[in-house]
Order: C-alpha cells, then structure tokens, then sequence
C-alpha cells in the first residue's frame, strides 16, 4: 500500500514548509505540489486554522517572500523593462503583489507602516494628514505610488462635505508629481 501525504502536523514539517514559503514566490497549492513530503494544500490551512505557532511561522515566512518578491521585481524591472509595455506589465505585477503583501504583512508593506510614521500619529485632523503626506512624499519619505492607498485611509472618517476640497488638495498633488501642474 502507497503512503499519501502527510496529514499529522509535525514541527519538522511545519518548519520545512515554511522555508519553502520564505525562499520561494510559489503559492501554498505549488509549494505543497513540489514535495511529496508536504502535506496538501487544505491540511496546511488547517493547521493554521488549529496551531497558532504554525500560523504565526507562516505569517513570518509571508513577510519573507514579500521582502523576496520586491527584489525580485525590482530585479525583473531592471533588466526586462526594454518597452513601454514592459514597464506596464512589471508595473501591474508589482502593484498586484504590493497589495497582496500589504494584505499579509501591513506593517511591512501596507499603508499602516506610513500612518504609523511619527508625524502622522500627531496630526488630528485629515487636512493636517495631507499635509504630513505632501512633505513626506517631497522628502522622498513615502513613494508615490503609495499616495492613492493612504490618501484613502486619510479620507475614510471625514464628512462627505469635507472630502471634496481634501480630494481636491490630494489631486494637486498628484498632478504636481506627475508633472501636469
């Protein structure tokens, strides 16, 4: 009789697993393909879903392959982009991995880590948020493609008539950084 895969969580495993995550930007179903020593991809989800331990090692190991994965872009961009739609199409996988990672690790990679920034945590009104996000982004703190996200996060709990002129401020900025103003 054939041994499947393995279904028990065992340390080892868990640990083998989570290294294969971490050094690779595979997905958990191709990850748990590639080793027969891997258990399949829905008894990974429930050891996450029963072991705590396991579920943090594997959040650990996300935010490795999203360190992993923005090298790699970067990599990508560096020596591929020949074309404008070249330029269009590691810009659309970046930004898709950028919002996956921010999902899994948003201190690292979302708009947390920027409203977390100590002049943001002073301000306290929206207007004076934009105001830290203007300086941040002329001082290179923050990157533009980051401006849409926050602006969002920024504009969330203000009063719909307040939004327009803040919107409005927001777009100058954009415009300005794009070069149309």
């Amino acid at each position: 009789m054939t041994q499947g895969r393995p279904s028990d969580y065992t340390p080892e495993i868990a640990a083998k697993f989570c290294l294969a995550v971490a050094t690779s930007l595979l997905s958990i179903e191709h990850i748990c393909a590639s080793d027969d020593d891997f258990p399949d991809e829905k008894t990974i989800f429930t050891w996450m879903h029963q072991n705590p331990s396991f579920r943090k090692e594997y959040l650990v190991a996300k935010e490795t392959q999203g360190v992993n994965f923005a090298e790699h872009i970067l990599h990508t961009a560096a020596e591929n982009a020949c074309t404008s739609d070249d330029v269009a199409r590691v810009n659309l996988i970046f930004r898709v991995g950028q919002w996956h990672y921010s999902k899994l690790a948003p201190k690292l990679f979302g708009e947390e880590r920027i409203l977390n920034m100590p002049k943001f945590k002073k301000c306290k009104t929206a207007a004076e948020r934009i105001d830290v996000l203007c300086e941040y982004v002329a001082d290179g703190k923050i990157a533009t493609q980051d401006i849409g996200a926050v602006s969002n996060v920024i504009l969330a709990g203000v009063r719909v008539e307040e939004q327009e002129e803040l919107k409005k401020r927001l777009q100058s900025l954009e415009d300005k950084l794009q070069g149309v103003a």
